[in-house]
């Protein structure tokens, strides 16, 4: 049964027990690699009273470093004032903070700022409002006027709190309602190991380095319209030299990726070049091919289009590589058929072709993307859930971090069994695995867009052979062939399956969408192009 009722407030101690869970687990998993300080206020707070803990756990889950008193009213706290003073002598929080003013008076409701700072045009809109206030007045009368409002309080373990979150969600979009989420029911978590073996940190170095490029990529985001040449070069310095850990290495390859962009805006393609030079992740070599071309440099750009024809990153740079410079019509890539209709109505272009599909006795579903994905992530199962260093880091996983990297399957091969590989029926396995784990949350299965009996007949029509080759084809760009697939799966009266990508009469096929309906064809598996077109 679910552990929250969403009619009724939670227990009193929930949010603090949740707190406590996430500090207990950091302790066990990563207690030898965090410092002296960051030790000790997780434990202050794991030895805090109720009223204690109830307060820090709901001051962490709030946004900002600032609250005014009168917001710290909770049903779970009997005497606010003598828990905060408690925390006040273990330096969590303080009174009176003016190092951020302009949060501080953010805090107050404009009439109630008008009415403080009357010499100030009361006509401006809140935060111009704000800027003359602080332009106005000194530091020290801001402060005595807003105090006479209402006190505040500055949280001051906001950064080793976001540090703990870190190390426990391994993210910094993911958060502690969390546990709300799953309390209430919403969502069901498959189980798997957790532990000091599988951690995503072996060591503080490795830590503080991806902290170091979250903050430069955050920097650059937040500031690339001032930033000089000079002071972006100082970025790529820190950012060149490629790390052991997955994660970091991959955070620092996005990071140089986007600097690679910044120097192309800046017309500085040199630099660009040496950015995208020591990037091993997604669009980098694509960007490089298209500079050289700028710079004249055919021979760098096609001695590097063969090795993406050959050696290919991702299924994007197969089609990039196979496809760069030259004319594409569609009839490359499927049979392109007809439907002729007097207007367009409102219903959308897939229901056009349902109708008028299902007129012929076919059956039809529009699934795009949830099929296949559907197909891997039960076949898969047992590799998405694998005990795989790095891959677990936290309870509310639907899938493992590295799912989408190109890793994935070289990291697991040793323990699990590839089902397109194996002499048991995969298909079988297949229909098995929605019995056995429907319900369960899995990135890549929607169980509310296929039931199991439409899965049930999809697979039967398919057979064994195609299924393996469907796959196959997915399993070499987990992340790009999550996506692209023909809008509608079909099932003509002879029996035979089609996927059908449906266009209208100005629709364009995207990069993502050739990519399937070429893999496609290549393996034999029936698909076409159905566009609408208006009787002229």
């Amino acid at each position: 049964m679910p552990l929250l009722d969403a009619t009724r407030a939670p227990p009193k101690h929930y949010y603090a027990d949740n707190l406590c869970t996430l500090i207990r687990r950091v302790l066990t998993l990563y207690a030898d690699i965090l410092q002296p300080a960051e030790l000790a206020i997780a434990n202050d707070i794991l030895g805090f009273d109720l009223e204690a803990q109830r307060l820090i756990a709901r001051l962490v889950t709030r946004k900002g470093n600032f609250f005014r008193r009168a917001t710290l009213d909770y049903p779970e706290i009997t005497d606010v004032d003598t828990t905060l003073q408690s925390l006040v002598r273990y330096g969590f929080v303080d009174f009176g903070n003016r190092e951020d003013l302009q949060s501080i008076v953010n805090l107050f409701a404009k009439p109630s700022l008008v009415h403080s700072f009357r010499r100030v045009n009361r006509g401006l809109p809140k935060p111009d409002f704000i800027h003359a206030v602080l332009e106005t007045y000194s530091p020290d009368e801001i402060v005595a006027r807003l105090q006479r409002i209402d006190d505040w309080i500055a949280l001051n373990i906001r950064e080793t709190f976001d540090l703990l979150s870190f190390l426990f969600f391994g993210s910094r979009y993911v958060d502690i309602s969390s546990f709300v989420v799953r309390d209430l029911g919403l969502i069901q978590y498959e189980s798997y190991k957790l532990s000091r073996e599988t951690r995503l940190f072996s060591d503080r170095p490795t830590l503080d380095r991806l902290l170091q490029i979250h903050t430069l990529h955050e920097w650059l985001h937040e500031s690339r319209e001032e930033l000089q040449i000079n002071e972006v070069d100082e970025i790529v310095e820190q950012t060149t030299i490629r790390a052991k850990n997955r994660v970091v290495e991959r955070s620092r390859c996005r990071l140089i990726n986007d600097l690679g962009r910044f120097f192309e805006r800046k017309n500085e393609r040199s630099r660009a070049i040496e950015c995208y030079r020591s990037s091993t992740l997604g669009d980098a070599r694509e960007r490089l091919v298209r500079l050289y071309v700028k710079q004249n440099r055919q021979p760098h750009a096609e001695s590097l289009l063969e090795k993406m024809r050959w050696e290919p990153w991702t299924a994007v740079e197969r089609e990039f590589a196979t496809t760069f410079r030259k004319r594409t019509d569609e009839n490359q890539f499927a049979r392109v058929d007809e439907i002729r209709v007097d207007e367009l109505d409102d219903l959308p272009i897939e229901q056009t072709a349902i109708t008028q599909l299902e007129a012929d006795q076919s059956r039809v579903w529009h699934l795009e993307n949830a099929f296949p994905c559907m197909l891997f992530g039960l076949a898969y199962w047992d590799w998405i859930f694998a005990d795989v260093t790095g891959a677990f880091v936290n309870e509310f996983q639907s899938a493992p971090l590295d799912l989408y990297w190109d890793s994935f399957l070289r990291q697991r091969e040793a323990v699990c069994i590839d089902p397109t590989k194996a002499t048991a029926s995969v298909s079988e396995a297949i229909l098995t695995r929605y019995r056995e784990k429907q319900g369960i949350a899995n990135q890549l299965v929607h169980w509310n867009a296929i039931s199991y009996d439409t899965l049930h007949c999809i697979v039967d029509s398919l057979g064994e052979q195609n299924i393996r080759q469907l796959l196959s084809v997915f399993k070499q760009d987990i992340r790009q062939m999550s996506s692209g697939f023909p809008d509608l799966t079909v099932i003509r009266s002879s029996g035979e399956v089609e996927f059908i990508e449906v266009k209208g009469p100005t629709d364009r096929l995207q990069l993502n969408q050739r990519i399937w309906l070429r893999r496609l064809n290549e393996c034999g598996i029936g698909c076409a192009i159905l566009r609408i077109r208006l009787n002229s």
